[in-house]
């Protein structure tokens, strides 16, 4: 389904189909060409004997139908595209979004056991993972190294047309999931840990 505003559609009722008239776009235009006032609109104009259910018209359209649909649109965009969440607990981790399994999987710890075959992957094929790590590059982006001895003239940022589509939100979610995620491995991985594998909590990760 696609919602459209009716602003941005390639045809559209006459305005007499609207407010009660009948008529059609040439004479429409004809009358606006020769008694519109500046902005060539007669409708709604004093005089106009349907002055009141235009703005009737006017009010609804702006008020709740362009509104609603604006919500639609974006409801249906969300329900296509879902929002990165962050990881901060077990429980999301075991509940992972589809859409956030390669940005914690090509985060260097994860991906080091991964081609080790040491953990499961989410199920992924390590021959199709991409060889770089776009996520950490732009989460990586206009930052820099630094001590009191040297402060850097310039801070970077690269950007390529394949890169994903991020908000600063769901950058923030990669960059939270990413900190809970190594502190997971952290800890895992103490001689007292239980081995627990980050992508497949009913697995472990092999020694």
């Amino acid at each position: 389904m696609q919602v459209c505003q009716i602003e941005k559609l390639q045809s559209m009722p006459t305005l007499g189909a609207l407010v009660g008239t009948v008529t059609s776009a040439p004479i429409i235009e004809n009358f606006n060409k020769q008694w519109g006032n500046d902005q060539t609109v007669i409708y709604g104009q004093t005089g106009d004997p349907f002055r009141d259910q235009y703005k009737n018209l006017t009010a609804v359209l702006n008020n709740i139908i362009i509104p609603t649909q604006d919500r639609v649109m974006a409801l249906e965009q969300e329900a296509i595209t879902p929002r990165l969440k962050p990881i901060t607990s077990e429980e999301d981790l075991r509940n992972i979004s589809d859409n956030m399994k390669i940005p914690i999987l090509m985060f260097e710890p994860v991906r080091k056991l991964f081609e080790e075959d040491r953990i499961y992957g989410f199920g992924y094929d390590k021959k199709y993972l991409p060889d770089e790590d776009v996520y950490g590059r732009l989460l990586n982006n206009h930052t820099a190294d630094y001590n009191s001895k040297h402060i850097p003239d310039w801070v970077f940022a690269e950007w390529e047309l394949t890169d994903p589509c991020l908000t600063q939100d769901e950058l923030d979610a990669i960059e939270e999931s990413r900190a809970f995620v190594a502190e997971w491995i952290e800890k895992q991985t103490e001689p007292d840990g239980t081995m627990i594998d980050p992508t497949d909590l009913d697995n472990v990760i092999k020694k």
